[in-house]
C-alpha cells in the first residue's frame, strides 16, 4: 500500500506508452455517475523529484469549484505505483509524449488547462507550440519555460555523479526542503518521510532522476520558439524560489518573451519559494481562477504584470 493516499477517491489509472515496459500513474476525478458534465479538463503535472499528490491542495478545488475534470499525472518513472524498468527512457520528450498519450486514452479531444510545475512548465509550452489545439490555458507554477540557471543548474553537476550513490534521494530530499520558505504546510514532514519510503523502495527512481535532469536542456529548442505560444499563460513566481539567483526577474523574463500568447499574466507571490501551490494553495486557486475565468469570458486575458 502507498504510503501516499490518492488525491481523488477513484482508483489510480496508468498509462503504458506502446512498446514500452513503462506504468505511469494518473488520477481522475470525474465521477462514475453518467451525468456528470464537467465545465472543462485540467491536466496537472507535477516537477521532477516530486510526485502528483503535490497538487493534492489545489487539484480538489478546480474539481468542486470549477467543476473541471481534473487528471492528475506523475512523471514517468515517478509516483508510488510507477512501474519503470532500468535502462528505461526519462527525458524532456518522453513527458511530453506521455501528457499527449495521457489526454489520449481519455478521449479527451477538447483543449485542457495545463496546470504545471516546475520542469514541466516546458512540457506545456512545448505542446501548446506543437499541438496548439490541445491548449486551453497554461498555469505555470514556479515553472521552468526554458533551460535552467542559478542554483538548479549548479547542484546538477553535484548531484548527477551521486545518483549512482544509495544516498541520492537523502540529498535530494534535503534540498527539498529548502523549497518551501515562509509557508511549508503542516503535512510537510509526514509527506517528505512518505516521499522517502517511496525511494528507498525503489533505487530505481534516482536514476530517473538522474535521467530526467540530463535530459532538462532539451527544451532548449522549445523555449527558441517561445513567440509561437499563442495559449494564454499565466506566470505565477514565488518571490524566494531558490531555484534562481533572481526568481522575480526570471518570471518577468519569461513573461516578457511571451510575445505571441492571446494573454499573459504574471504574479509573485512573496516570501514564498518554489512551491506555491502547496505554501498558498487558496491564494493559488484563486489566481487561476480569475485568470481561468477571463479566459473563458473572452478567450483573451488582459495584459497584467506587478
Amino acid at each position: 500500500m502507498s504510503p501516499l493516499q490518492n488525491i481523488f477517491p477513484n482508483p489510480t489509472k496508468f498509462y503504458i506508452p506502446p512498446n514500452t515496459p513503462h506504468r505511469i500513474p494518473y488520477e481522475d476525478s470525474l465521477p462514475t455517475s453518467p451525468t456528470s458534465s464537467p465545465s472543462g479538463v485540467a491536466l496537472f503535472l507535477p516537477g521532477m523529484g516530486d510526485f502528483r499528490h503535490s497538487f493534492r491542495f489545489i487539484a480538489p478545488k478546480f474539481a468542486s469549484e470549477l467543476d473541471y475534470r481534473c487528471l492528475v499525472a506523475d512523471m514517468r518513472g515517478a509516483g508510488p505505483e510507477a512501474q519503470d524498468p532500468k535502462g528505461g527512457n526519462y527525458g524532456f520528450f518522453e513527458c511530453v509524449s506521455d501528457a499527449l498519450g495521457i489526454l489520449d486514452q481519455e478521449g479527451v479531444k477538447e483543449p485542457v488547462t495545463f496546470v504545471v510545475n516546475s520542469f514541466c512548465a516546458a512540457v506545456a509550452l512545448h505542446i501548446a507550440i506543437e499541438h496548439p489545439a490541445r491548449v486551453k490555458a497554461i498555469v505555470g507554477l514556479a515553472g521552468f519555460f526554458r533551460p535552467a540557471s542559478g542554483i538548479f543548474a549548479s547542484v546538477m553537476p553535484i548531484i548527477l555523479p551521486l545518483v549512482v550513490n544509495s544516498y541520492t534521494h537523502t540529498i535530494w530530499l534535503t534540498y527539498y526542503k529548502k523549497l518551501f520558505i515562509s509557508h511549508p504546510p503542516a503535512d510537510l514532514p509526514s509527506y517528505i518521510s512518505a516521499m522517502d519510503k517511496i525511494y528507498s523502495s525503489d533505487p530505481n527512481k534516482s536514476r530517473v532522476l538522474n535521467a530526467l535532469l540530463k535530459s532538462a536542456p532539451q527544451c532548449g529548442p522549445t523555449w527558441a520558439k517561445v513567440a509561437e505560444c499563442k495559449a494564454p499563460v499565466l506566470v505565477v513566481v514565488g518571490e524566494k524560489d531558490p531555484d534562481w539567483p533572481d526568481a522575480v526577474k526570471e518570471g518577468k523574463e519569461v513573461f516578457g518573451k511571451l510575445t505571441g500568447s492571446v494573454g499573459k499574466e504574471i504574479v509573485v507571490f512573496e516570501g514564498v519559494g518554489h512551491y506555491p501551490h502547496v505554501e498558498l494553495p487558496e491564494r493559488t486557486f484563486e489566481v487561476a481562477k480569475a485568470f481561468l475565468e477571463r479566459v473563458d469570458r473572452g478567450g483573451v486575458v488582459e495584459e497584467k504584470e506587478p
